[in-house]
């Protein structure tokens, strides 16, 4: 979606119009979502596609008390329950999420992809996108059916998922960790922390939303020690079993997934006080500001993950071609070069840029400070990423499709893939809210006394 035209060559932040909001409904839009939206139904990468329908209802949400009202071009909410849903029918036995393979028992072999999509069902649960969410017609039925999937799901997780010293694995049949867990897991702990689920049928009373935010950012630390080479890059899967790599190389879209991961964590627990104070929020606000100085150990770990993002996005962009895209293996020139990881980058930064924004009226127990970033380097980043965006728009065909990202159904050579569409969508989202003046940061905006 081609929200808006491009970025002037000033750093200083574009102005925008209704007529830039129009242009939601023009080509690129037009050209992308059907297709988007067909092929991102394929089983475990349902989630990656919830979350970019997600993130546009909650541009929406957050442009509507700000602007004169626009139609959305789609159902966001129908289409975000749907998939929740089917993760929810795909539910095995032991409480993942999206892993029951064509009805004979068996499961897919993942631990910490099915927790991506607790996000989702989390966000459903608290009324998100208001009054849309709650549809007269069996809602009451719906709403017991998600809560009881996310509490197995977190059950999961907590008591059942394979670990080695205090990591999650990324398997169920081995203990690895990968790039793409900091993505799946972290997040989840994060947001059923936020909402304030309690679970009480044998899950240890302990786990408070507290000790839930420092458990999800400690995955975030642990992965990074594991993974992160000191220039910055991730490798892609350790197995703890072998004590080594299971694969040692810099896949760029498996530092995508981390970069990405770890800024919808920050995204969550940073909030601008500003945003909040505009929706009536202020109670909220302190609410949080409580439960995560609850444990004091949050607030540094919250600047350590912000460290370990700024590292891994400096070391990626070391390895930007000029035309603005990225070797499938950041640092091997022989690989295929492909489009995913601009896309997943360009997402980071405008996110990023939008926390730092945002930084004077950060509160949690007090100042919350991320790691520094200056202007020159934030702006430099602003202008590569438009680079970066540029080289994947020109890599969408006449139907919609994202082309040359890591491609499935092996990524091992360039292709299309279901979240190769849906990082082209919250790419452009984090972009339109980065322009648009006074809009906050998409958070799950989730009441922190909620009862179930």
């Amino acid at each position: 979606m081609d929200f808006i035209e491009d970025r002037a060559s000033s750093p200083q932040m574009a102005k925008l119009n209704r007529a830039d909001i129009e242009s939601l409904k023009k080509k690129r839009e037009d050209k992308m979502s059907f297709s988007t939206f067909m092929t991102m139904l394929k089983l475990l990468e349902e989630d990656v596609a919830a979350h970019a329908i997600l993130e546009c209802q909650e541009f929406w949400d957050s442009r509507d008390s700000i602007c004169p009202p626009v139609p959305q071009p789609f159902d966001f909410i129908s289409l975000i329950y749907a998939l929740a849903h089917e993760s929810v029918v795909r539910q095995a036995p032991d409480g993942r999420l999206s892993v029951l393979l064509n009805g004979d028992g068996s499961t897919d072999p993942g631990a910490a992809d099915p927790a991506s999509m607790g996000n989702v069902i989390c966000w459903l649960l608290a009324g998100g996108g208001g009054t849309q969410a709650t549809r007269s017609t069996g809602v009451n039925a719906a709403s017991s059916t998600l809560r009881d999937a996310v509490e197995k799901q977190y059950r999961y997780i907590i008591m059942s998922c394979p670990r080695a010293s205090g990591t999650f694995s990324h398997r169920i049949d081995c203990k690895q960790i990968w790039s793409e867990t900091v993505y799946m897991l972290p997040p989840f702990l994060v947001a059923t922390a936020l909402s304030q689920i309690r679970y009480n049928n044998g899950v240890n009373d302990s786990m408070t939303p507290a000790f839930l935010i420092e458990y999800g950012l400690q995955q975030i630390v642990h992965a990074a020690k594991v993974l992160q080479a000191p220039s910055g890059e991730w490798s892609h899967i350790y197995d703890f079993d072998a004590q080594d790599f299971k694969r040692k190389a810099w896949w760029g879209v498996g530092n995508g997934w981390a970069c990405c991961g770890i800024v919808r964590v920050l995204g969550m627990l940073v909030r601008p006080q500003a945003a909040e104070t505009s929706r009536n929020n202020v109670d909220r606000r302190f609410e949080l500001s409580r439960t995560i100085a609850g444990n004091a150990a949050n607030m540094p770990l919250i600047r350590q993950c912000g460290s370990i993002l700024l590292l891994t996005l400096r070391a990626c962009l070391k390895h930007m071609r000029p035309d603005g895209l990225f070797h499938d293996i950041l640092d091997d020139r022989s690989t295929f070069v492909e489009t995913n990881l601009p896309q997943m980058l360009a997402y980071t930064i405008f996110c990023r840029a939008l926390l730092r924004r945002h930084a004077s009226g950060f509160q949690l127990s007090g100042p919350c400070y991320l790691p520094e970033l200056g202007d020159d380097e934030m702006n430099g980043w602003l202008h590569t990423v438009e680079q970066m965006r540029k080289a994947a728009v020109g890599k969408t065909d006449g139907w919609g499709f994202v082309r040359d990202v890591c491609g499935s159904p092996r990524f091992d050579k360039a292709g299309t893939a279901e979240e190769g569409q849906a990082w082209a969508i919250m790419m452009e989202v984090a972009r339109t809210s980065e322009l648009w003046p006074h809009v906050h940061f998409p958070a799950y905006e989730m009441p922190l006394n909620m009862a179930y």
